[in-house]
């Protein structure tokens, strides 16, 4: 009997044949060919809706913005035109002679800065003509062109422009009588 020793080879055994089994690649595999193929596929898929996108879509954008900024009678962009979400708002400062006689005389004018006179400008677009009762705002038989007679107010919103007197010397005047 022959001792076996841990960890030791017995060189005089046979080697055990065993069946070469052929190795399949990464390329061979069944579901790596059916990865490649939904792949492919995906990519023809994503560049043929790219050219699409490419060729067709600035035409697209552009009547699709045409058609939501247009200013037709039904649009809901014409409510937003005629009366703005915006209010617009004006400042104005006006600038007082102090001393009137003494620039009457010839002397040198003294100015003061009044304000700030704050007004809220409201434009009405869509007004009536007051002789026929007719909307000055018309579209013509395309419905590409608006006519409209616009109107203008403003309210005063902060200073107090009806208790405030400002002495303005009459440039024009003054040239004349100079001259």
């Amino acid at each position: 009997m022959r001792s076996h020793i841990h960890g030791a080879t017995d060189f005089n055994m046979e080697k055990k044949l065993v069946p070469h089994r052929r190795q399949e690649g990464c390329c061979q595999s069944i579901h790596t060919r059916n990865c490649f193929l939904a792949t492919g596929i995906l990519g023809c898929l994503v560049i043929i809706l790219g050219l699409l996108v490419l060729t067709m879509g600035p035409s697209f954008l552009s009547s699709m913005i045409l058609k939501s900024l247009a200013l037709s009678p039904d649009s809901a962009r014409l409510a937003s035109w005629l009366v703005p979400p915006v209010q617009a708002h004006m400042t104005a400062y006006a600038f007082n002679l102090t001393n009137p006689e003494e620039v009457m005389k010839g002397g040198k004018p003294v100015l003061q800065e009044v304000g700030p006179f704050v007004y809220k400008a409201v434009t009405v677009k869509d007004s009536l003509d007051m002789d026929t009762g007719d909307p000055n705002m018309k579209f013509d038989s395309m419905g590409s062109t608006i006519t409209y007679r616009p109107r203008k107010f403003y309210y005063l919103v902060s200073g107090s422009a009806d208790t405030t007197y400002i002495t303005v010397p009459n440039i024009p005047f003054l040239t004349g009588l100079s001259s």
